[in-house]
């Protein structure tokens, strides 16, 4: 049992280096104890410093914790080091560990859901608090099929009262064969656990379970909880109940209003009327959106009723839209190829490259003069795509050839 699993609060550790093994990217360092927990069960690993060297994550291997460590890190076997544990992410591990314990003991005694087994969601600078999710299985019995938000909102509401309660929560360390380990609950052990290992159970509420991760010693410790989604998954009686704990929970809701706030610049209203403008504002964006892909079929019409009328009849047609789209393209094709007494090669791009977008190309006419210009135009304007018979569609990423892609076109059908 390392030091971390002995006390979660232990933050320093004078400690020997047992072995070390050089890789490609780090040292990998074991030592004779250690306060950073390893990944497993569960919980992410931690992360800390071995004297003034980055510990960049710890992973378990059998009975040893290995410190996976900067390659310029100066380090010698028997070494005596100080081992630092970076606090804040073990302390965020530490509530969201204890707080899932605590959800599935109430999940399972007031609704006779199952735990099947959960992930803890890293935390993010750039996208915010991560949220973590338990699996649950929904068993014969008690609300069969019936769980929701509703369900869900019982439970955080009793888990919150007993964070306020400051419950404690036990650790208790037991040999293989010690029968209390019969009577704890258990989603199995790892099959290169050591003979000789201690077992821990972990105590909430009566809820005892044999974990191996680092709990907060009193629920009080945790602040609160926040189920923030439940999600049916296409198995039978199975959900996801998405959650946060302690200061997750502080992060999630700051996110929320600064992204609260911006909206409010946007839509120039209350939070209140928030949904029912975004609601407003894609309907009318949708009819937007309606209008003027039938005004771009009718202008398709218009452009090529206007060749079909052209004297002499054109052998190529050379053109680029930016406000063009698909329906365009189809629609412009259609009318010309419709003739049969009207053969026209045509070469058309849509689209206006905003915002790093790719522009779409057609060619449409005689199969041979596809499979001629074809590739050539695609070179030219760094395109990928392809076609077969007398259509060939490809998407391209810059028009600065455009011109001489015209050119090699004009070359063609002379």
């Amino acid at each position: 049992m390392f030091a971390c699993q002995k006390d979660s609060y232990l933050k320093e550790l004078k400690t020997n280096v047992t072995s070390i093994k050089r890789t490609n990217e780090y040292l990998e360092v074991e030592l004779q104890d250690t306060i950073l927990f390893p990944e497993g069960g569960g919980q992410n690993h931690d992360t800390g410093r071995i004297d003034a060297y980055r510990v960049a994550k710890v992973l378990r291997d059998g009975g040893k914790a290995v410190h996976y460590v900067d390659l310029e890190a100066s380090l010698e076997l028997d070494q005596p080091v100080c081992l630092l544990l970076d606090w804040n992410r073990r302390f965020d591990n530490m509530q969201q560990h204890t707080g899932q314990h605590l959800l599935s003991a109430l999940l399972q005694s007031k609704l006779g859901l199952k735990t099947n087994s959960w992930w803890m969601a890293e935390n993010s600078e750039s996208e915010g608090p991560g949220i973590s999710y338990i699996e649950l299985l929904q068993e014969g019995g008690k609300n069969k099929g019936s769980f929701g938000l509703t369900d869900a909102e019982s439970i955080e509401k009793d888990a919150n009262q007993m964070i306020r309660d400051g419950r404690p929560v036990t650790v208790s360390a037991h040999r293989v064969g010690d029968s209390e380990l019969e009577r704890a609950y258990s989603r199995g052990l790892p099959e290169d656990l050591p003979h000789d290992a201690l077992i821990r159970i972990v105590d909430i509420i009566g809820d005892r379970n044999m974990c191996c991760g680092t709990h907060v010693s009193n629920l009080s410790h945790l602040q609160m909880i926040k189920i923030t989604q439940v999600q049916k998954t296409k198995k039978a009686n199975e959900y996801l109940l998405y959650f946060v704990v302690g200061e997750r929970v502080i992060r999630l809701l700051s996110s929320c209003l600064d992204r609260e706030t911006k909206l409010t610049g946007l839509l120039k209203n209350r939070p209140l009327d928030h949904c029912s403008l975004v609601e407003k504002a894609l309907s009318t964006s949708k009819n937007a959106k309606k209008i003027n892909s039938n005004l771009l079929k009718e202008l398709a019409v218009l452009e090529a009723h206007k060749i079909l009328r052209s004297t002499p009849i054109p052998k190529f047609i050379c053109n680029h839209r930016k406000d063009g789209n698909s329906e365009f393209v189809g629609t412009f094709i259609k009318e010309l190829t419709g003739k049969e007494e009207f053969k026209v090669f045509i070469f058309l791009i849509v689209g206006s490259g905003e915002g790093g977008s790719s522009y779409q190309m057609t060619l449409s006419g005689d199969s041979e003069d596809i499979k001629v210009l074809g590739p050539k135009i695609l070179k030219l304007l760094d395109g990928k795509g392809g076609g077969s018979g007398g259509r060939f569609n490809a998407k391209v990423s810059s028009l600065k050839e455009y011109n001489n892609a015209v050119l090699t076109v004009e070359e063609h059908f002379k």
